[in-house]
């Protein structure tokens, strides 16, 4: 019997576009020589990322500022391995994920300032 290997994608936590992110997945199918990343936007499937990068490592790196990503978006991502043929695997299940703004926190105390509770 022959059985399809199929990748899988592991959760993405929700990022700053502004920000790299490299996203992981397994694979367990003859030797990975690159993989291919597709995000849309979940709102209406809108494909807004759709790249092949030549690598045998097990992730897929996204640069920041992306283009086609945008803050406060929820996005689902699929991704699918090429061997060495250049024969493509079947999609993983997709994982959904969003892009939020980085947060910022600001602690304003002036020099010399006392501050009695803690």
């Amino acid at each position: 019997m022959f059985i399809l290997a199929v990748p899988i994608l592991f959760d993405i936590a929700a990022f700053d576009k502004s920000s790299e992110q490299k996203l992981a997945f397994s694979w367990n199918g003859n030797q990975a020589f690159s993989n291919r990343l597709r995000i849309y936007k979940n709102s209406d499937s809108t494909l807004v990322y759709d790249q092949t990068q030549s690598s045998m490592q097990l992730y897929h790196t996204l640069a920041a500022n992306t283009d086609g990503l945008l803050n406060g978006t929820q996005y689902r991502a699929t991704i699918a391995v090429l061997d060495k043929d250049n024969t493509e695997s079947a999609p993983s299940s997709p994982v959904l994920f969003y892009c939020y703004t980085k947060p910022t926190f600001l602690l304003n105390i002036s020099e010399n300032q006392i501050i009695n509770n803690s």
